[in-house]
């Protein structure tokens, strides 16, 4: 039986495969647009400068030190491997959707730093903040019960604010991973 999301993510990346140099003038727009702090400059497919490559070599370019740039090349990893099979088991026993996200998005901010703050504060800033977070989230079966963590989260991003750190790479990734649910449950009614 194939994992959940497994033709969706072959779909995804059929078409990750096929994003062009237009794909990339628009995505820079839209980067440049949204002007995320920390962004700086790169030495290849600058986003302040026209695009040369293609979206994917582009975002290939800068998987090294933005995960939402990876995510093009090894078509959303952490979304169908990590955010999916959380969220699923998260909702199993969650009073709701907003336990089951905040179960996601401590799964990801305790896996790896966040680039965001990497590129803003430095990596110890961000490997501290993803330390802070393997703290508060629960492991396997302890996340049954996702109400068990919320004060500490809620403290965590007290916390977090106070400091003006905003795991943004790793909030992004939650929604990818809410998003990417909600198309799979509308796939499988309209299939039914």
């Amino acid at each position: 039986m194939p994992a959940p999301g497994s033709d969706l993510r072959t779909r995804l990346r059929a078409r990750l495969a096929a994003l062009d140099i237009e794909d990339a003038v628009g995505a820079f727009a839209g980067i440049r647009l949204a002007a995320p702090a920390g962004l700086g400059a790169a030495p290849e497919a600058d986003v302040h400068a026209p695009p040369t490559v293609d979206l994917g070599t582009a975002m290939a370019l800068a998987a090294g030190r933005d995960r939402i740039a990876q995510q093009y090349g090894d078509g959303y990893a952490e979304v169908f491997e990590l955010g999916l099979p959380t969220l699923h088991a998260a909702l199993a026993g969650a009073d709701g959707l907003s336990e089951a996200v905040q179960a996601v998005y401590l799964a990801l901010l305790s896996s790896r730093p966040d680039s965001h703050l990497a590129r803003k504060y430095g990596d110890v800033i961000a490997e501290g903040v993803r330390a802070q977070a393997a703290a508060v989230a629960c492991p396997g079966k302890a996340c049954e019960n996702p109400a068990a963590f919320s004060g500490a989260l809620h403290a965590l991003d007290r916390e977090l604010k106070a400091r003006g750190y905003n795991p943004g790479t790793c909030a992004d990734l939650t929604v990818a991973s809410v998003f990417a649910h909600l198309l799979l449950q509308a796939l499988q009614q309209r299939e039914t």
